[in-house]
Parts: C-alpha cells; structure tokens; sequence
C-alpha cells in the first residue's frame, strides 16, 4: 500500500520534462503566428473584383499612336481638341458703298460662335422679302437656330450676310445684285475669313428676295453653288424666259437648288412648274410643298430646315 504514492510522484517527475517541452513548442508556435500577423489591416477586408488594363479606343485614336520616325509633336497634335467654350456668335450691322446703288449698302452679318481668322468659313448671303429690311432674318430666329446648332454640333460654324435692299426696281432699272455679287462679296471675302470656292458660298431669299438670289446665281454663276428659292417671287422677265436660262445653264458651274413653298401660297402652281423645268434639265435640287402660306410665319416654321439645307455639304 506504501508503494502507491512513490509510482504517483515517479509519474508526476517522470512528465515535467515532457510538459515543458510541449509548452515550449507552443509558445513558439504562438510568437511565430504574431509575427506574421504584425502587419495585417485592423480595419475588415473588403473583396474587390481584379483590375483589368484595357485599351481606350475612344480617348486615343490609332493615329495618335506615335510609330517609328514620327515626332511626339506629331502624334498629339493627331487628336483635334475643341476649346470653344462660346455659345453664342456675333451679330452686327455695317454698311459699305457701291457705285451701282444711289446710296449705301447696308447688311446684317452674323459670325458664329468662337469666330478665328486661323479658320476659313463657308458664306450664306439671304435676302429679305419685299417691304422687308435685312433684320427680317433675325426676328425670324436666325442667331438662336445658328447658336444652338452649331454649339450642339449638329451643323458646321458659317457665316451668314444679310444685305439690306434699298429700292423695289426690277433688275431691269434695279442693280441690286450687282451690288451684291461686285462689291459685297469682295468686300466679304477680304474682310472675313472666308472660304472663296463657290462651293462654299450660297444665296437664297423668300419671296422677292428669292427673285433676286436666282437673278444674282444665274448672272454670277462663278460665285455661287447652292440657291435658295423660299416662297418663289419671280421677277417677270426670268419667268418669261426660264426654261431658256435652266435648259442653257453652263455645265462647268452646278448648282444645287433648295426650292420649298406653302400648299396655300398664290405662288404654288408657278412653283411646280419651275421645279418640273429642275427635273426635265437634270438640276439638282430638292423640293418641299409645305403646309403655309406666303408669310412668315411659315418662313420661321421652315428656318431651321433651310439652314440644315444650304450647310449639309460643309
């Protein structure tokens, strides 16, 4: 019975070495684990999904990539970069004078928006209505329409002249269209920067003044490309004779006619006739028959698709 107590204390002498050694394995165990945990986050860890490097084809065009022999120059300036922060252009009124008018030659020009001499513009040239003065454009909404579609992108920056028309002569005694076509043009075409093809310089009018822009097109063929007949007010002699002047047009300067009139105006049926003459000598041109009267009410409904008109070629 006495031996019990001695096997007891053999066993708890015989396991201190075997407990000391367990317990320095575990603390190593745990100073290790520290160690490597020394430089995680405190905050939670938030998975996120893994970065993947694209091209950006639609900020770095193909030619803005710079290859072999090329200048750095080169390849930035390749990317065309719009600083017009303008959303408004200039309108102004001036006047000059020609020895074919008793007076001076007044006009209206609008400038588009951000304007630079480092730039060439196409030119339109709109002539007023009878009874009318060259401000006619502009209360018919011409600078909104221009502003907002050229600074939305939807049409291209150009300049718009509207010379006023002193007299109501024929071109007979009238010499408005040589005032325009011999003493505006050039006076434009050296005081703006203007693009002096023909294809980029148009004229166009509603009513009367839609008599003189073919009488100044069939006169000066050289200068213009694009005609506007609004609301068509021909002048006697041209539609005596229009089927001679659209039969003998001169082949090496084409036109582009824009011809449009209201269901209701006393015009309509001499308008269709003038358009079959455009179709049967192969003219160019395109052809509106639209709700409205000789007014402008029906001009300010109908601007905007004018504009559209004479500029979808710039």
């Amino acid at each position: 019975m006495r031996s019990m107590p001695i096997r007891q204390d053999t066993i708890r002498t015989s396991c201190k070495p075997f407990i000391l050694f367990s317990f320095i394995i575990t603390f190593s165990l745990f100073l290790g684990s520290c160690a490597k945990n020394d430089n995680l986050p405190t905050e939670p860890i938030q998975t996120q999904p893994p970065i993947v490097k694209t091209h950006q084809s639609t900020i770095i065009s193909e030619s803005a990539i710079q290859t072999p022999g090329e200048s750095t120059s080169a390849a930035q300036t390749a990317i065309p970069v719009n600083t017009c922060s303008e959303k408004r252009g200039d309108l102004s009124r001036s006047y000059i004078t020609s020895k074919v008018l008793p007076g001076r030659l007044y006009y209206s020009i609008y400038l588009p928006p951000c304007y630079s001499s480092d730039q060439e513009y196409p030119v339109l040239y709109l002539l007023h209505g009878k009874s009318y003065q060259d401000d006619q454009w502009i209360r018919l909404g011409l600078p909104d329409i221009m502003n907002r579609k050229i600074t939305s992108g939807e049409m291209p920056p150009f300049i718009v002249v509207m010379p006023y028309d002193p007299g109501w002569e024929d071109p007979a005694a009238g010499k408005y269209d040589k005032a325009i076509s011999e003493t505006l043009v050039k006076w434009i075409d050296s005081q703006y920067s203007v693009k002096t093809d023909r294809f980029y310089r148009a004229i166009g009018g509603v009513s009367r003044g839609s008599g003189w822009a073919f009488h100044a097109a069939m006169k000066y063929p050289s200068l213009y490309s694009i005609i506007g007949i609004h609301s068509p007010a021909f002048f006697r002699t041209d539609r005596r004779n229009m089927e001679e002047i659209l039969s003998t047009l001169p082949r090496k300067f084409p036109f582009r006619f824009q011809v449009d009139v209201g269901l209701q105006d006393p015009e309509f049926n001499y308008s269709q006739i003038f358009e079959e003459y455009l179709t049967l000598y192969s003219v160019e041109h395109s052809w509106s028959m639209l709700e409205g009267t000789h007014s402008e009410a029906y001009w300010r409904q109908n601007l905007e698709m004018y504009l559209d008109q004479y500029s979808r070629d710039w």
